[in-house]
């Protein structure tokens, strides 16, 4: 499952995320940037690791790294589950316990670990391009909502740290949002599903245009993944200072 001759944080979408503590002492760089830092020999350098662990877990999640996360998880559930001599592995698995049952309910590593989930079971393409091709997909290939005839054909959405659209963590939902008017004069339209005017005129299309299969690239990876097929389900507008965005709520499902 693990490589030791893969850069996991150059190649994230290599990465699999599992439960168990598969990949430590193989998954490169974050071998080489944990196992320093872990000396359980004495009371003081167990709770010295512990700290620093836990520290390192928290600085991982700062810098968005979630492999690095994990990695981290993943060294502490093994000390939670010690395999030292009895009285030993009693006193490491109680210290290391407090830390892991901390790393596992932290929400936003709970929300990378439903996301990653999701996406390792799903089709995934080296880009927006490739997809293109290999699904064989009518027209040119470009990125939003294409629709012809009346008929949503698929919607590609490329999501990065700035991206007003929003997804659930398991993907039911995505909240596909399109810019509105900006200022008292300023408009600009996005995308057709997203514009309020659209909306307005199209409702029975985009409501029984039944479900259209979805596409997206994230900025935490490098491959470009086939989401599912998803069809309408609300429409709200929020305020982002002068900006009003259209968000269209999609659910997965047939």
């Amino acid at each position: 499952m693990f490589k030791s001759t893969i850069n996991y944080k150059q190649n994230p979408d290599e990465y699999k995320y599992t439960t168990t503590t598969k990949g430590i002492g193989i998954v490169k760089p974050y071998k080489d940037q944990i196992e320093p830092h872990i000396k359980l020999g004495t009371q003081k350098e167990m709770e010295q690791t512990g700290n620093k662990l836990c520290q390192m877990f928290n600085t991982y999640l700062k810098r968005n790294d979630f492999i690095g996360a994990d990695m981290i998880r993943k060294y502490v559930q093994k000390y939670s589950k010690s395999t030292y001599t009895k009285s030993r592995a009693n006193e490491v698995s109680r210290f290391f316990w407090n830390y892991y049952d901390d790393m596992t309910n932290n929400d936003d590593y709970l929300d990378w670990v439903e996301t990653k989930l999701y996406l390792q079971k799903r089709p995934q393409f080296k880009s927006f391009i490739e997809m293109h091709k290999k699904l064989k997909m009518p027209g040119s290939y470009r990125k939003g909502l294409v629709a012809k005839d009346g008929k949503i054909t698929r919607l590609i959405i490329n999501y990065h740290t700035t991206s007003p659209d929003e997804f659930d963590p398991d993907f039911k939902n995505i909240y596909y949002a399109g810019r509105g008017k900006k200022g008292k004069d300023y408009k600009r339209i996005v995308d057709q599903i997203s514009n309020k005017q659209y909306y307005e005129e199209n409702q029975t299309i985009i409501k029984h245009n039944g479900p259209f299969p979805v596409y997206a690239k994230f900025w935490f990876l490098k491959n470009a993944y086939f989401l599912g097929n998803y069809k309408y389900k609300s429409h709200v507008i929020k305020k982002n200072g002068k900006v009003r965005y259209y968000f269209i709520t999609l659910t997965r499902g047939r």
